[in-house]
C-alpha cells in the first residue's frame, strides 16, 4: 500500500480512537460540569495553580461514545494554551468582571475557573479562594502572584476582559489547543478506569452558587441546542 495512505489511515485512526463512553441523557449538572473539566484540564497541562477559560469556548455537549473528532467539534476554535503570572487583585478584578456580566441584562461573556471558587452575592463575587494543594484552600491574596493557565487569546485578543491582556507576563507558550488539552484529559482518565463507561469527576466548585445566575442554569440546554 501506498506509504502516503498509510500514514492517512494511522492519522484518522488516531481521530477516530474512543476517548470516553459518556451517557447520553446527561443532567444539566454533568452537562455544566464539562467546561469545568477543561478548566482543570488547562491547569493540569499548564502546570498552573488555576485554570481558566471563556464559557463560550464549548459549543456544543459531548455526549455518548467520544472520540477526538468529537471534541474537535465542540472545541473549534483553535486557541493555544499559554500560562501567565496574575496578582490576586488582578485575578479579583477578572472574577468581579465575571460574575457581573453573568447578571447583566444582555449576554456578556463570562470565566469558568478551576483552582479558585467563590460565593455570590448579587453581582459580586465574595470569599474568594485559592486551592494552595489538594482540597486546601486559601483566600486569594491581593499581593501573592498566581500561575495561571488559559488560551492565549484570552491574553491577546479578548476584548471583555482586559485584566488578563498581560502578552508580557507569559511565562509558558504551547501549541496544544483547548481542544488538544480536553483529548489528554479524558485520556488520562481512560487511563485510569481502561475497561468501564467513563464518568467524569465532578469539579463543579459551588453547584448551589452557580445556579443562582439564570445564566448559568441555562448553559446545559445551550451545549445542547435547545436555545
Amino acid at each position: 500500500m501506498d506509504p502516503t495512505v498509510v500514514d492517512l489511515l494511522h492519522h484518522y485512526g488516531k481521530r477516530t480512537d474512543t476517548l470516553a463512553r459518556l451517557g447520553q441523557d446527561l443532567s444539566p449538572m454533568e452537562i455544566l460540569n464539562q467546561p469545568y473539566f477543561l478548566a482543570h484540564s488547562a491547569r493540569q497541562a499548564a502546570q498552573a495553580q488555576i485554570g481558566i477559560i471563556r464559557a463560550n469556548e464549548f459549543r456544543r455537549a459531548l455526549q455518548g461514545e467520544i472520540t477526538p473528532i468529537d471534541v474537535d467539534l465542540a472545541l473549534p476554535y483553535q486557541h493555544p494554551l499559554t500560562r501567565i503570572r496574575l496578582s490576586g487583585e488582578e485575578l479579583n478584578l477578572a472574577v468581579q468582571q465575571s460574575t457581573q456580566n453573568l447578571n447583566a441584562p444582555l449576554y456578556k461573556p463570562f470565566l469558568i475557573f478551576s483552582g479558585l471558587r467563590f460565593t455570590l452575592h448579587g453581582p459580586q463575587a465574595q470569599n474568594i479562594e485559592v486551592e494552595e494543594r489538594p482540597g486546601h484552600w486559601a483566600p486569594l491574596d491581593p499581593k501573592k502572584t498566581y500561575s495561571v493557565g488559559l488560551c492565549r487569546y484570552l491574553v491577546e485578543k479578548d476584548r471583555n476582559f482586559r485584566t488578563l491582556h498581560k502578552p508580557h507576563a507569559i511565562d509558558l507558550n504551547s501549541t496544544l489547543t483547548l481542544a488538544d488539552v480536553m483529548c489528554l484529559g479524558l485520556r488520562q482518565l481512560k487511563d485510569d478506569t481502561p475497561d468501564t463507561p467513563l464518568q467524569l469527576p465532578n469539579y463543579l466548585p459551588n453547584p448551589g452558587e452557580m445556579m443562582k445566575s439564570k445564566r448559568f442554569r441555562r448553559i446545559p440546554d445551550y451545549l445542547l441546542g435547545n436555545l
